[in-house]
């Protein structure tokens, strides 16, 4: 029987393929696959603004998160609505 190697966490966070299932904006776009994580030009919204993360889905739960924001009472949904509302108020205060 082999042995199990130890995986390194920072190395499977790397290699994993985001979705971004948010609304398009002028710095992010719906459906824009991201591998590795998170993009850096986008660092300081998720500073500022900590929700966006949760736009970010592994593709793996790309189908349920898709699901998800369709009801209008999920989570998913109340996350997309804040970081649209987020975003237009960056683009008309310049946050």
């Amino acid at each position: 029987m082999p042995a199990l190697k130890k995986v390194n966490k920072e190395s499977v966070e790397s290699k994993v393929t985001l979705v971004y299932v948010g609304p398009n904006c002028r710095v992010l776009t719906k459906g824009t696959t991201y591998i590795g994580g998170t993009p850096k030009h986008i660092e300081e919204h998720l500073k500022a603004f900590p929700t966006l993360k949760k736009m970010f889905v592994p593709v793996s739960k790309l189908s349920e998160t898709l699901q998800q924001l369709e009801d209008k009472e999920s989570a998913e949904s109340a996350f997309f609505n804040a970081t649209k509302q987020y975003f237009l108020e960056v683009e008309r205060y310049g946050i």
